[in-house]
């Protein structure tokens, strides 16, 4: 499986990295699927030499990730925000940088496994409490946090702004996760105010390419797995839920997109932005489903609906979670290149 990468994302990739020359930044969480994918982009890319240091951080150093992608030099750190220990070494040992990005949370296989509201609202105290200190004493240019649209809610049929007003439910048994990106979104919003920070919230909507796990609770990856050993893809619910799927190489290339709008726009002021990131092409699960069935390499694929309730595994089941796109489209920011036909395709053996 190779991550493709449209030839015009190729040349914006260029220019960031071009414009990042001499930067040096921390990625915590960058061992996760975004993370790779990050990399994966990057590795498309023939870059001059730029001198880029990236700083990756997590809990153990995936197999995945090289000391060099061209001339982006790449380091890992030890950092579990699940371990005090961890987090006071790893704030002794991380040094000075012009930026940071974050996309820590909680992993996947966690949650769908019944990691408990506590584990991940504590995870979400940790890392606030770790950049907040972090972000006084480096003063970096730029901070970057990866949040997601379970952040906030919307009427059932409407798609979700960056300024929606609907919080999930404050008890709900099944909202810790929301919570816990809504104490992130509010750290990042503190820190550029008390620290004159320029600062930017990306609510990440779902997402798909290479990699994805296909043994979780992702349906788009449950049924790649489905297609590839040859059994029918089973849908447990009536199949009517709309979501959107963005491809890996669209998304990288927006987060990048706006991580350069944050570096090189002239205003003298501090600068603080949310966007969501995510594809505004809305399908319901049942169609979805049916796409990856026709594959024609693999004829006999057959989609079962069950019917059933949804049942929600360690987060808010939603009727419809699409993005509003409006907002990043005004900052020609948004990018959608490749079919969710051409999207699979990249994801078959």
């Amino acid at each position: 499986m190779k991550i493709l990468v449209p030839e015009e994302t190729r040349c914006e990739l260029l220019q960031f990295l071009t414009t990042l020359a001499g930067s040096n930044i921390l990625f915590i969480g960058g061992t996760g699927l975004i993370g790779r994918w990050f990399f994966e982009c990057f590795d498309t890319v023939a870059l001059e030499q730029s001198d880029i240091d990236i700083t990756v951080t997590g809990r153990s150093r995936p197999s995945w990730l090289k000391d060099r992608y061209g001339s982006i030099r790449t380091k890992f750190e030890v950092l579990d925000f699940h371990n005090n220990s961890s987090v006071s070494t790893a704030s002794k040992n991380l040094s000075a940088y012009n930026q940071i990005w974050f996309f820590a949370a909680p992993s996947a296989k966690e949650t769908f496994e019944g990691a408990s509201g506590l584990s991940k609202y504590q995870m979400a105290l940790s890392s606030a409490s770790f950049l907040i200190d972090f972000v006084s004493s480096v003063a970096p240019d730029l901070l970057i946090v990866a949040s997601s649209g379970i952040a906030v809610s919307a009427p059932a049929e409407t798609n979700i702004t960056e300024l929606a007003k609907d919080a999930p439910q404050l008890f709900g048994v099944n909202d810790s996760l929301a919570h816990s990106k809504r104490v992130l979104e509010r750290a990042c919003w503190e820190i550029s105010n008390e620290f004159e920070v320029n600062a930017s919230i990306l609510r990440i909507f779902s997402c798909y390419g290479p990699h994805l796990p296909t043994d979780l609770h992702y349906a788009f990856g449950n049924f790649i797995g489905s297609l590839t050993r040859g059994e029918k893809i089973v849908i447990n619910s009536d199949g009517r839920s709309k979501r959107s799927y963005i491809y890996a190489s669209d998304l990288i290339v927006m987060i990048c997109l706006e991580v350069l709008r944050q570096l090189t726009q002239k205003v003298s002021s501090r600068r603080f932005n949310i966007l969501n990131i995510g594809s505004e092409k809305s399908t319901s699960i049942l169609d979805m489903a049916k796409v990856i069935a026709s594959f024609s390499s693999y004829p006999n694929t057959a989609v079962k609906v069950l019917g059933e309730k949804d049942v929600a595994i360690g987060n808010r089941v939603r009727s419809n979670y699409v993005p509003d796109m409006t907002y990043c489209k005004s900052l020609n920011i948004f990018r959608e290149r490749v079919s969710m036909e051409e999207g699979i395709a990249s994801m078959l053996p």
